[in-house]
């Protein structure tokens, strides 16, 4: 190349040499090419600009937007979650004698068309009824419950919670808190009055309770529960633990003992004088505290012998709430999966970042979850599964949800997959802003 420049002469070359033999309009059509040349350069230049460049920031625009309407949905859905109870007040002296504290003569049967068909499927009363709805207008749900509740006479973590939740309290003063499980305490904590009165432990879906009773309440107790029934001396000495399990009337027992429990710390923990009810001051919460958080059910022989020969006899463990959670919070994807679990009918959360990608709803051993995903996975569940369908809620004008019953025909692998799925689902919606058209999308960036 360098040869070949030097062969040529540029000195000698002028406008004559190169337009000479050329006409005026030759010449003028030369011009014209040569800018249309440039002009059509720019042009493609200032194309590929915008589709690296000003595409993308749309693109970003358009993220931003999707994101901000999945956090927002997302907040509005923990809103109707996470709304606190109001409790019914009741007009109270306090003055309860030793009779008060004995467990009702009721019997399971007494109890279970009056309460805990209607308890069961309405949420706390401070929940949206839309999200209710969810659960209460769900006959499959319902039939899989109502079938799950005469195999497997044990009481659930969830219907010992909705009874407290369904309570009425003494005075607004001794209200109700019921606490769940974090990864930290993983029990629920009820309190009245900021006092505790009970502590749930779960294993393998069997219930055990630390109480605080009256003693005749404990001896009562102690004639109907039999060994289930024992002192709990470091939590108090006034404290009890119960293991929930299939013991004749264990529903109506468990129901009583919520209340009664109540009853006798609101009268030992509060008084009523001249100027209404007030905390007498008892420094006990501490020690209460950090017996619940030493206690380990899986060092406590008798709850593991209990849970083992109910396991046998009822294939009491399925995929919950708690189940649920603990492997979320294990996923691994570039927005921080997280869980919330929430007690009683109230379902739990999961979420990519500050996206929700599912919740879960639990009662008596039957689990609805509801989560995103497309239609093709849809249609792959349904060949395998009953109950898969569009899920009526979450509404939603951008995206579907879908919702499966875990019956019998899932493993805990198939659940843990589809959670899974639907996670990675979510992960991609958001890296590849795969989004709706930003015309469709009415929110404010």
């Amino acid at each position: 190349m360098n040869n070949l420049l030097n062969a040529i002469d540029f000195s000698k070359l002028n406008a004559n040499d190169i337009f000479g033999g050329l006409t005026l309009v030759q010449i003028a059509v030369f011009f014209v090419c040569v800018i249309l040349a440039i002009l059509v350069g720019l042009f493609l230049g200032a194309c590929i600009f915008y589709l690296v460049g000003v595409k993308s920031s749309l693109k970003q625009i358009q993220k931003k937007k999707a994101e901000k309407m999945a956090s927002q949905e997302s907040k509005q859905l923990e809103e109707y979650v996470t709304s606190q109870e109001s409790h019914k007040v009741q007009n109270s002296s306090l003055d309860y004698t030793e009779n008060d504290y004995l467990l009702d003569d009721i019997i399971d049967d007494e109890i279970i068309d009056d309460d805990i068909i209607d308890d069961n499927f309405l949420l706390d009363k401070g929940a949206s009824s839309e999200l209710s709805s969810v659960i209460n207008t769900d006959k499959d749900y319902i039939a899989l419950v109502e079938k799950r509740k005469a195999e497997v006479p044990v009481v659930s973590r969830n219907y010992l919670v909705n009874k407290i939740y369904s309570m009425s309290v003494v005075s607004d003063k001794i209200n109700i808190e019921v606490f769940s499980p974090t990864e930290d305490e993983p029990y629920v904590r009820v309190t009245a009055g900021g006092c505790p009165y009970l502590y749930v432990f779960v294993m393998k879906k069997v219930v055990k309770v630390f109480m605080r009773v009256h003693q005749a309440t404990y001896k009562s107790l102690k004639e109907k529960a039999g060994e289930m029934v024992k002192p709990a001396p470091n939590f108090g000495e006034d404290w009890y633990s119960l293991i929930l399990s299939d013991f004749p009337n264990s529903i109506a027992i468990a129901t009583n003992i919520v209340e009664l429990s109540y009853r006798y710390t609101a009268q030992k923990e509060f008084e009523k004088t001249d100027k209404g009810i007030v905390y007498k001051g008892t420094p006990y919460s501490d020690k209460v505290k950090a017996a619940a958080d030493k206690y380990n059910p899986y060092l406590d022989s008798q709850f593991i012998a209990v849970v083992k020969d109910l396991q046998c006899k009822y294939n009491i463990a399925y995929f919950g709430k708690s189940e649920a959670c603990a492997f979320t919070r294990k996923l691994a994807g570039k927005e921080k999966p997280t869980a919330i679990e929430f007690v009683g009918n109230r379902p739990a959360i999961l979420k990519a970042g500050e996206t929700m990608f599912a919740i879960m709803f639990e009662n008596y051993g039957v689990s609805k979850l509801i989560f995103r995903a497309d239609e093709k996975y849809v249609d792959a569940l349904k060949a395998k599964h009953d109950y898969v369908k569009e899920s009526e809620f979450p509404k939603s004008e951008n995206w579907k949800w879908y919702s499966i019953l875990i019956d019998k025909t899932y493993t805990d692998k198939d659940v843990r997959q589809v959670i899974q799925d639907s996670y990675n689902y979510v992960l991609n919606f958001l890296a590849k802003a795969n989004y709706p058209d930003i015309d469709d999308m009415d929110i404010d960036v």
